[in-house]
């Protein structure tokens, strides 16, 4: 009997190895995963604790009722400063770290807000802001604040507007990088991006809003520093970065000392 043919074996297929290598951890910068109604989040965030959210809150909402707190009313007329110049300096010095407290809870590697992707000028799926229309909004904002201030406060000037006037050119410029720098980024960075990350989504936009125009005294320029914070905070939306509201707010801030 003939024996059959024999078929050609198949090449026997290489060894596998495993890999050691391991898998790359995600980027806290990376953008949230888009919401069920089709709408990705503005901020660039990972996965962040209840407990560092709820965190983050409470010290936001103290921080801006102690800034609330410090702007009522003196019961008696407040003697003169020895140094005035001396005294502004030094509520910067305390003033600008406790905007800066409530952002550390989130802060990778814990989870939450990324300050790199924060500070940018436009965020994924915004509209693009030119110059020309970034100069409207800045123009459009101040003559409608301003134009409530005149009603609403007939005139009366802020307290602190009234300090600034107070100084020689000289110390005005002196002051320039922190009224007009990282004061406007601290407090854009607590009330456009910790606040409203951390509160309820219904509370994110007029409390921050309200707490930004009672932090800065709780009288009749609280109106129009209410609409500057809505303003913000919407333009902060459209854009997904902070970066325009930070701009927006120190271009706001800059006549004060031009004029003091």
């Amino acid at each position: 009997a003939s024996n059959p043919p024999s078929t050609p074996s198949s090449p026997a297929a290489p060894p596998t190895t495993r890999s050691t290598t391991p898998p790359p951890a995600p980027s806290s910068c990376a953008t949230s995963s888009p919401s069920p109604a089709g709408a990705a989040s503005p901020w660039p965030t990972s996965p962040a604790p209840k407990a560092l959210r709820a965190l983050a809150a409470l010290l936001g909402l103290a921080v801006a009722a102690l800034f609330c707190l410090s702007n009522l009313p003196a019961p008696a007329p407040a003697a003169p400063p020895g140094d005035l110049f001396a005294r502004l300096l030094l509520a910067q010095a305390v003033g600008l770290p406790l905007l800066l407290l409530p952002a550390l809870p989130p802060l990778p590697p814990r989870g939450g807000l990324c300050l790199r992707g924060l500070l940018r000028w436009r965020g994924p799926g915004a509209p693009r802001l030119g110059p020309w229309a970034f100069l409207g909004h800045a123009a459009l904002l101040t003559a409608c604040c301003w134009a409530l201030a005149d009603l609403a406060a007939e005139g009366a000037e802020q307290n602190a507007v009234a300090l600034v006037r107070a100084l020689t050119p000289a110390q005005a410029l002196a002051l320039l990088p922190l009224v007009c720098g990282l004061g406007p980024l601290f407090e854009e960075l607590l009330f456009r991006a910790v606040l409203p990350a951390a509160l309820p989504k219904s509370l994110g936009l007029l409390l921050p809003a309200a707490l930004f125009a009672l932090a800065h005294g709780p009288n009749a320029h609280a109106l129009p520093l209410f609409l500057m914070g809505l303003w913000l905070g919407l333009l902060t939306r459209r854009q997904r970065g902070l970066l325009p509201a930070t701009l927006l707010h120190a271009l706001f801030n800059l006549p004060t000392l031009l004029l003091a």
